[in-house]
This record gives C-alpha cells, sequence and structure tokens, in this order.
C-alpha cells in the first residue's frame, strides 16, 4: 500500500483517497474521535503507519493550540535499570491509540536539571511534560506550576495535594521488606537509600525505622553510599560497614544497582546469602530473582505506572479544570 514515486510527504488527503473515506473523518480518526468505531479507526491508523503519515506540528499546533506531543524527562544516570527502558515503552504503548506522542528527553548529568524543562516550555515543544525521580522541593515542579503548563509526576513532592503524581508506596515497601527479614529472626538491618533530597527516600526511611521501633531490633541507613552511587563504591561501604558492624544480617535496598553491588559485597566477605544474612529489594523486573533466587523481592507494576502517567497527562492537558489525577499502589511480593 506505500506509496512511492510522488516524492511528497503524505498527508491526511493521501489517507483519505487510500481508505475512501472524507479528510475530515481522517483527521477525527488520528484524534481517537469517541463517535467513531474502532474498526474504523484502527484501519486509517493502519494506513497511516503503512505509507509513513507523520502530522504536521506547526500545523496543528497553528489550528489547535497543541502539537500532541508529550515528552517524558528521564535520568541518564549511569546506574539507571531497566525500569527506565520499561517506562518507555509502556507510555508509548498507552498513548499509541490516541492522538499524542511521546517524545524521551534525557536530563543529563553533566546539565542542569532545568534546562531540559525549560526548553520544552519556552519552546511549546510538548503538550505536557512527564518528570520523574522528583526531588521533596523539586525546582522543576514549582516552575512548572508557576508557568501553569501540564505536567505530571512519577513521584511525589511537597506540593503534591496540586498536582497529578503515581507513585509507589515506598514506606509500605520498607515496612513489607523489614517485617519480612524480621520475622526471618533478622536483628540488625542496613538499608541502601536514594539520595536524600528525593521524596522517597524519606519514605522508605520512615517506613523501615517504624517497624524496627515495633519490633525493638536494630536499624541503620548507610551514610557513605546510596542508590545514585556507582556499584564499586556502593559495594566498597557495605563491605567496610559490615566488617565495622559484623552484627548486619539483613540488607534492604531499593534499587538494582544496589541490590547487586549488595551481593558483590557479600561474596567478597564469604558470607553465604541467605544464610549469614538476607537480602529484600525492589525487583522491576526477573533479573535479580534468576541471578540469586535467595534474594527476596516485591515487584513493582510498571506498566499500571506508564498507563496512568500517561492518561493523567492527557486529562492535565485537555481538562485542566478536573482535580489532579493521583495514585499509589503498593508493590507486591515476589
Amino acid at each position: 500500500m506505500k506509496q512511492s514515486g510522488t516524492g511528497q510527504r503524505p498527508t491526511l488527503k493521501t489517507i483519505a483517497q487510500l481508505s475512501g473515506l472524507a479528510v475530515t473523518t481522517v483527521s477525527r480518526a488520528l484524534k481517537d474521535a469517541p463517535d467513531l468505531s474502532d474498526d474504523t479507526k484502527k484501519r486509517i491508523r493502519a494506513i497511516a503507519q503503512e505509507i509513513g503519515y507523520v502530522p504536521d506540528r506547526a500545523g496543528v499546533r497553528l489550528k489547535t493550540g497543541r502539537n500532541h506531543v508529550i515528552a517524558v524527562v528521564l535520568s541518564t544516570s549511569e546506574n539507571i535499570s531497566d525500569l527506565i527502558g520499561q517506562m518507555v515503552s509502556f507510555l508509548t504503548s498507552a498513548l499509541s491509540q490516541g492522538p499524542y506522542h511521546l517524545q524521551v528527553i534525557p536530563d543529563l548529568p553533566t546539565q542542569d536539571a532545568m534546562e531540559a524543562v525549560k526548553y520544552l516550555v519556552q519552546t511549546q515543544s510538548a503538550d505536557a511534560i512527564i518528570l520523574e525521580r522528583t526531588q521533596v522541593h523539586d525546582p522543576r515542579v514549582a516552575y512548572l506550576m508557576q508557568q501553569k503548563v501540564p505536567f505530571v509526576t512519577f513521584g511525589r513532592t511537597a506540593w503534591a495535594e496540586q498536582h497529578p503524581y503515581f507513585d509507589f508506596d515506598n514506606y509500605a515497601f520498607a515496612k513489607l521488606a523489614a517485617e519480612h527479614l524480621y520475622q526471618r529472626k533478622r536483628e540488625h538491618l542496613l538499608m541502601i537509600a536514594p539520595p536524600v533530597e528525593h521524596q522517597y527516600t524519606e519514605h522508605l526511611v520512615c517506613g523501615a525505622k517504624d517497624l524496627a521501633a515495633s519490633y525493638d531490633k536494630g536499624f541503620t541507613v548507610l551514610e557513605s553510599a546510596n542508590n545514585d552511587d556507582l556499584e564499586s563504591k556502593i559495594m566498597d561501604e557495605v563491605v567496610a560497614h559490615i566488617r565495622r558492624y559484623p552484627q548486619t544480617d539483613g540488607i534492604i535496598c531499593a534499587s538494582t544497582t544496589a541490590s547487586l553491588a549488595s551481593v558483590k559485597a557479600l561474596d567478597k566477605l564469604k558470607l553465604k546469602l541467605g544464610k549469614d544474612i538476607d537480602l529484600f529489594t525492589k525487583n522491576s523486573s526477573p533479573f535479580l530473582s534468576y541471578f540469586r533466587p535467595e534474594i527476596f523481592t516485591a515487584k513493582e507494576d510498571i506498566e499500571s505506572a506508564g498507563n496512568f502517567l500517561a492518561e493523567a497527562a492527557i486529562q492535565a492537558i485537555e481538562k485542566p479544570e478536573l482535580a489532579p489525577m493521583q495514585k499509589i499502589i503498593c508493590a507486591s511480593v515476589g
């Protein structure tokens, strides 16, 4: 079906001619008009994909004030796990049946975190922005609220009541992890936490600390390294901590990198995982369980996160008068 030889960019009229439908019907189908049948919309999208149709963003913005782009600003840290790849995949899938397209903007460690967000706002490159790895007083969120630009966050902030967000219940995860380890007769737990500026760090630490107090057991946060450090540094600091406090018999991690570093530290210390010491961690993929079945894990539903973030971003664009969409879910064991 793909057109060739014309040298011209496919347009709505091209799709109309191939489908036998009116240009207005084609346009409405690509915008997911609710009164058109799913079969019609699927047929139009299939033709558009086959001929390589790409909307003229400048023209769309002139007509509607929107360019039907949702941008997600993602960290490019060396320690980012496959969670980010999954997030992009699920966001793309969630948006694929409608008029919006996903644009991935890298948040480079070498640049000011505000640069990417300000560029998107000042160039009007996106109708809404999705942010991840939020801080308690995130300057990006403060800026977007001031500019009145639609956005949604993956994680909460100090202003969470005022904006849409999706978050995992990290307080509940930490309590779950500590409970599991204490039930296994572990007495002195160590947590490798994210950097202190992130909102979910407080949730993690408080969850485990509160559970430890109720059990009257030991709990410590590793002060000399965090999730964002290189794997080698985390490993060295875990080794140093356990040598200093050999009574440590349980570790709680919130990332794949910290988990792998902890396992390497135990190997270096010749401690047997599951016998001398236990490890409980988040696991966004089955990788860790395949790597070491002795690791206890709680799985976070990244697909639900992607679907919700996409839906919340669209509502923020199209129905700003509604209350912001907000959701918190718990991880599941295993």
